[in-house]
């Protein structure tokens, strides 16, 4: 089954929103993506004794850059078993930093996927000008 989700985040202390590679390395800073999948492991983990074997990987709907915040980016993975909603977003919570909040959860077609099937976008851009 195809999840997607909803996350809200405060990029001061990441370096974007995806995990970056250089040379092939996976870059060790912290990013929303290596924070979801950590919690996403943790959970599921937790809940699930031999069934999903394979790693979850989580599709962003756009990148997002160091220090960036975000109101509502959509994330999908796939995972085969039911998830109630409310409890997955209530648990997710409790496991992810302070900075990063899981504000929904819906199942949704195989077919979804959270950058391609994105039908718009908004940026706000403020700046300081002192």
């Amino acid at each position: 089954m195809r999840y997607a989700l909803e996350v809200q985040y405060r990029g001061k202390c990441y370096a974007g929103s995806q995990i970056q590679f250089e040379d092939g390395e996976q870059i060790q800073e912290p990013t929303i993506q290596g924070e979801l999948e950590k919690a996403l492991r943790t959970l599921i983990k937790s809940g699930d004794s031999a069934n999903n074997k394979r790693p979850i990987k989580t599709i962003f709907s756009g990148r997002t850059d160091k220090g960036v915040n975000s109101l509502e980016q959509v994330v999908h993975f796939d995972y085969d078993n039911d998830i109630v909603a409310s409890k997955f977003v209530y648990q997710m919570n409790e496991i992810l930093p302070d900075d990063i909040s899981v504000n929904n959860l819906r199942i949704v077609h195989d077919s979804f996927h959270a950058q391609k099937s994105a039908k718009s976008r908004y940026y706000k851009y403020e700046l300081i000008n002192r």
